[in-house]
């Protein structure tokens, strides 16, 4: 049965899914400092054995993961940072709360990639998930720009798109 489109933030939650993340951690939406949820994501990678997942705003949040990025690095802990950020097209415009994640946390991650369309969401999540997870535990980053995630897929590829359900 073909299911009707679905939005950037469905399709983020879906590849989570479908990765068998069954645990987020993260704080978003009110100003508070998010790195109480990025050590806890740590902690669940280091218990696990699996990627802790952690999802923080723009700016600040990015800022305040730093600290959990290099913890996550220097103790080789598989950790997953999903980062939200301005839309495409203010990328390096001074958009609200900016912030290049992408060379900013390049340096210190396995990975960091930002997906330039909604279709390239699954397998960015996918790849940044089990590079953090293979070989030396360490994290990666995964940059979603706003218009992503409110994107709406097309209904060419929500048609070819089955329920598993």
């Amino acid at each position: 049965m073909a299911m009707a489109p679905s939005t950037g933030a469905q399709i983020i939650a879906r590849s989570l899914r479908d990765l068998g993340v069954a645990v987020i951690f993260g704080i978003v939406g009110i100003p508070v400092n998010e790195q109480a949820a990025g050590y806890t994501a740590i902690v669940y990678g280091y218990l696990t054995g699996k990627p802790g997942v952690c999802f923080v705003v723009e700016g600040p949040g990015i800022l305040q993961a730093v600290p959990i990025i290099g913890n996550s690095s220097d103790n080789a802990f598989p950790f997953l940072l999903l980062a939200g950020s301005s839309e495409l097209h203010l990328t390096s415009k001074g958009a609200f709360q900016e912030l290049d994640a992408i060379s900013f946390l390049s340096p210190d991650t396995k990975t960091a990639p930002r997906p330039p369309a909604l279709d390239a969401v699954p397998d960015a999540i996918r790849n940044a998930y089990c590079i953090a997870w293979y070989g030396c535990p360490r994290p990666s980053s995964v940059d979603f720009p706003a218009d992503i995630i409110q994107d709406i897929e097309s209904s060419s590829t929500a048609l070819g798109r089955t329920s598993l359900v």
